[in-house]
């Protein structure tokens, strides 16, 4: 099985992940709410999660927390506030709000982003998810600028009755400066910073570098952070950041060539492109890089050093 990451990348292993850009999506700018990304609809009356195979009920529980933290965002972002508001415990009372109230807190929204900006931790309470967002609101006239607003804190996230995981509180509030961290605003900095991030075992963090809360990568969290299991060290060298611009994006592509080292000893060379996006319309500008698409191929016969990797991508990834 290939490595989280670069499974996604592997045209030779039929894998190509392209993600559209960043969707309009409403969000809160209510401090006490926050917004998610689903993959699925969320499902309120889901039993507990059935532990993954070979972790602990801990791991299984932050795996799990940090999806519906992820799902609620991603109903948000789509419009579809009756699945976020089931997402919060309590048939959504846990919100604060009736649900009208909830959904107007949100329909002002132009577009959010959001980072798991620390490692989620299991309490005795539930799960605390820290996350880092960035929502761009419509002004309250036609001809008002939008507004961009940055919050920081944590979600608390626990088993209701049936056993199924809700959001029982949210401590999140604005904060005067950009919450997008350095390593997204340079696209030179962006591939170093994820491949630090899984060296790291911090799997949360680097999922929400790719685009849309971490589904460009092609799989839901859990199966990103289970494939990661098999990788033991990951040796990339990037070449020089291309830039593009087309219809109010900036493109910048990162050639790469990474030595994967799997836990059985086995090794894997893979040479391409990472391509990043960002928005160049003010004020989406501020949103940050984020990886839309990666396209590596496996050579049978690889590089084994750095130089010998430098040597791969300047010579266009031909042995």
């Amino acid at each position: 099985m290939s490595h989280p990451l670069y499974r996604s990348l592997l045209v030779g292993l039929g894998l190509l992940v392209a993600c559209a850009g960043p969707r309009p999506a409403p969000v809160t700018t209510t401090p006490s709410i926050a917004p998610a990304t689903p993959p699925m609809a969320p499902s309120p009356g889901a039993a507990t999660p059935t532990p993954l195979a070979g972790r602990s009920a801990d791991t299984t529980l932050v795996l799990n927390a940090v999806q519906t933290v992820l799902d609620y965002y991603g109903a948000i972002r789509a419009g579809r506030y009756r699945d976020a508001y089931a997402l919060w415990a309590d048939a959504g009372a846990a919100s604060g709000q009736s649900f009208e109230q909830f959904r107007q807190g949100y329909v002002a929204t132009a577009e959010l982003r959001v980072l798991i900006s620390d490692t989620p931790q299991a309490t005795a309470a539930g799960v605390r998810v820290p996350v880092a967002l960035v929502a761009i609101d419509n002004g309250a006239t036609a001809n008002a600028s939008q507004i961009t607003q940055n919050y920081a804190g944590e979600w608390l996230v626990a088993g209701d009755a049936s056993g199924a995981l809700r959001l029982r509180e949210a401590r999140i509030t604005p904060v005067a400066l950009s919450v997008v961290p350095p390593e997204l605003q340079q696209p030179a900095a962006v591939m170093p910073a994820y491949n630090t991030l899984l060296g790291q075992r911090r799997y949360a963090q680097a999922y929400t570098f790719w685009a849309d809360l971490g589904h460009a990568t092609g799989q839901e969290f859990a199966d990103f952070v289970a494939e990661q299991a098999e990788i033991d060290t990951v040796t990339p060298v990037f070449g020089q950041v291309r830039l593009e611009g087309a219809a109010g994006s900036l493109y910048a592509g990162v050639p790469a060539a990474v030595l994967i080292t799997r836990t059985d000893g086995m090794q894997q060379v893979l040479c391409g492109v990472y391509t990043l996006r960002r928005s160049n319309l003010p004020p989406f500008d501020q949103l940050g890089w984020r990886i839309e698409q990666a396209q590596l191929q496996p050579l049978a016969d690889g590089a084994r050093s750095i130089e010998q990797l430098r040597q791969l991508l300047g010579n266009g990834c031909q042995p």
